[in-house]
């Protein structure tokens, strides 16, 4: 029974991975709101996987199946590689400068990942985190900034990556983590209507996304104030 019920969750996490090629298929259609739905729930499957693994023991009892390697993968093709295919067939980029932004959320993305000290000791992400399908909903969804002016958040995003500053991590993190799921919740509800009403807008959520926006950033400034020799940071 726990061998069914640890195979039951590395399938879970592993139809992430059929999210995003749902996903993929929508993007070369440019229907950006069924795109965003499959990362959506992309994005749901990957908030519970990793609770329901720990809680079935999943190490334990299939060592031969390594789920953080399979998480890995689906994450970078989700929040990174998705996400960079999106800003290259949308129209939020200059024309002269689709490719670099493209570019940049691929390099500095794997980059990322490949970096030790990822996260910290008190299950902080250090530096800005692979999420950059989050930086596709903001700028889609809820702001309606200039081409130019994207391509600037994205290479200040790219940068931020390698800022040591510790970004919640709200499934584990071990301080202000009830404020954390606050936002969390509050952002996921609204960014559900939002993308599910698309292309209409809603100005009320829409600013209770800013909001979250604004917690979000808070909190780095909390978490961040002391430096350690631990990923950089300190609790």
């Amino acid at each position: 029974m726990r061998k069914l019920l640890a195979w039951a969750v590395h399938v879970f996490t592993a139809s992430g991975l059929i999210l995003c090629f749902l996903s993929l298929i929508a993007l070369s259609r440019s229907d950006f709101r069924m795109a965003f739905i499959w990362l959506f729930i992309a994005l749901i499957v990957d908030g519970f996987d990793g609770m329901m693994a720990r809680a079935a023991r999943v190490t334990e009892v299939l060592p031969m199946i390594h789920g953080k390697i399979m998480d890995h993968l689906i994450d970078f093709i989700s929040y990174a590689f998705l996400p960079a295919y999106f800003f290259y067939v949308s129209d939020l980029l200059p024309d002269a400068v689709r490719w670099v932004g493209t570019c940049i959320i691929l390099l500095s993305s794997i980059l990322y990942y490949a970096k030790e000290g990822m996260v910290s000791s008190d299950y902080y992400f250090v530096g800005f985190p692979v999420l950059w399908n989050l930086v596709a909903f903001y700028l889609l969804f809820v702001f309606h900034f200039s081409a130019v002016t994207n391509f600037i958040l994205i290479v200040v995003f790219g940068i931020l990556h390698f800022i040591p500053l510790k970004y919640a991590y709200p499934s584990r993190m071990l301080g202000f983590r009830r404020l954390a799921w606050v936002l969390t919740l509050s952002g996921l509800i609204s960014a559900a209507i939002v993308i599910w009403g698309y292309p209409r807008d809603y100005p009320v959520l829409q600013w209770i996304l800013i909001g979250v926006l604004l917690g979000f950033s808070t909190l780095v400034i909390l978490a961040s104030r002391r430096l350690t020799g631990d990923g950089g940071t300190s609790s």
